[in-house]
């Protein structure tokens, strides 16, 4: 009956992040936030219904989430920064400095902080709190991490990308919210992890850095970007485990 509850749940998320993109659909910003928002008053529509507490779900904010949530942008950007210099190392690509404009960075930051906010609410707050309590972990990150790849090659992602990608993404969020009782610590990770990659040139090409890989290692650059993410994530994961669970 949980597993079904989920299943419920995600499918509105999903259904209404198709609404704020259709009610704002050039507007990222306020399609995002919208879609933000409206998750979140439907995790409060789901935990009344099951009569569990909202703080309970790890999606309040509290004084207390102020460290896991720096710590989780300390390890974002370390995420960001060994994919970055095992690129730059593999000595087949050279990164040149593009320039900051400030609006821009901050309304990036804005975007990738809802994108990270909706997604935690959507997947590692009511979701994964009642499927580890009725399932236990294994169970729950199994079909949560299916749901969040699955949701991304609905978004464009080609099937692997989301599969080897957001798959593994979607464990290293699951284990930080596990280990810390909230959403804090994976929406600090995730907000750096979204923002580092834009800023290097990894989402539009419009970042404040950009790679150029020499001519005919398009391939080869591909392959040493998902090596770093394996390791940086596996090893982010293990170290994760061994955090002081709250």
């Amino acid at each position: 009956m949980t597993t079904v509850r989920i299943l419920l749940f995600w499918g509105l998320t999903v259904c209404l992040l198709v609404l704020a993109s259709a009610v704002f659909p050039a507007q990222e910003v306020l399609s995002i936030g919208s879609a933000a928002l409206l998750t979140l008053l439907l995790t409060v529509v789901f935990a009344r219904w099951e009569r569990v507490p909202l703080a309970s779900l790890g999606v309040v904010p509290q004084a207390a989430s102020l460290r896991p949530f720096g710590a989780g942008l300390l390890i974002g950007a370390c995420l960001v920064l060994f994919q970055e210099m095992v690129l730059g190392l593999s000595g087949i690509a050279s990164l040149t400095f593009r320039g900051a404009i400030p609006a821009a960075i901050l309304s990036k930051l804005v975007l990738y902080s809802l994108v990270a906010w909706r997604e935690e609410l959507a997947f590692r707050g009511y979701p994964l709190r009642r499927l580890v309590d009725s399932n236990g972990i294994p169970y729950a990150f199994t079909v949560l991490a299916a749901l969040f790849s699955l949701e991304h090659v609905w978004g464009g992602m080609a099937w692997w990308q989301a599969l080897f990608g957001v798959g593994v993404a979607a464990l290293l969020f699951m284990t930080a919210a596990i280990r810390t009782g909230g959403i804090a610590m994976p929406l600090g990770i995730h907000l750096i992890w979204n923002f580092g990659q834009w800023a290097f040139g990894q989402k539009d090409g419009k970042g404040i850095w950009q790679w150029h890989v020499l001519p005919g290692n398009e391939p080869a650059a591909e392959q040493w970007g998902y090596a770093a993410y394996f390791v940086a994530y596996g090893l982010a994961i293990v170290w994760l485990w061994k955090y002081p669970r709250r």
